[in-house]
């Protein structure tokens, strides 16, 4: 049951990220905390590890061991988390550089830096890597659909907060992992 609340919580504060960055093209931190916040309450719980990507099923181990062995298997994914975070911080320093060298601005911002390092914190890194990707398609059919009815020009900025959060979204829905096992709780 917490699993599910902490889950539709991250959901909905992926939402209100989306709606926010669209809007106002910036993704606010109170928003970024929630998703952090909710995020680490579903690893807590043992049913957490139903959604956690496969380099995160040492979780769903460590939850049906002796309590004792709780915390390793929660801070070895944290760990995990870490890594990945700082990976996701790591590649963004990289694309910002070389945009800086050829005088142009980073290709996505400092506030999608900080939800993709939450989503690596919660999710893994190699959820993240599939995430971004699927980011990056969704965002690229959406750009092309636009320049192919010239709604806007080639040099125009987009938000990729709500790409992000809506591959977070499919990601967590079409995962074998996930923390509902079917679509019950979304109906009324």
């Amino acid at each position: 049951m917490w699993v599910r609340i902490f889950c539709s919580i991250f959901i909905l504060s992926l939402a209100a990220i989306a709606e926010r960055d669209i809007r106002e093209r910036i993704i606010p931190d109170m928003w970024i905390i929630i998703c952090l916040f909710s995020g680490i309450s579903m690893l807590f719980f043992a049913e957490a590890a139903l959604f956690i990507d496969d380099d995160f099923s040492l979780i769903y181990q460590a939850f049906r061991e002796l309590p004792g062995e709780l915390w390793t298997g929660f801070s070895d994914a944290l760990l995990q988390g870490f890594k990945g975070a700082f990976g996701v911080w790591g590649i963004w320093l990289f694309m910002a550089a070389v945009s800086a060298l050829f005088g142009q601005p980073p290709p996505f911002g400092m506030g999608d830096a900080r939800l993709f390092a939450v989503l690596s914190l919660c999710l893994g890194p190699m959820a993240v890597l599939r995430i971004f990707c699927l980011s990056c398609l969704l965002s690229g059919l959406w750009c092309a659909a636009l320049l192919a009815l010239k709604k806007i020009k080639r040099k125009d900025q987009i938000a990729f907060g709500p790409f992000i959060s809506l591959s977070t979204v499919i990601y967590l829905l079409s995962s074998s992992h996930m923390c509902f096992t079917s679509l019950s709780m979304l109906q009324v």
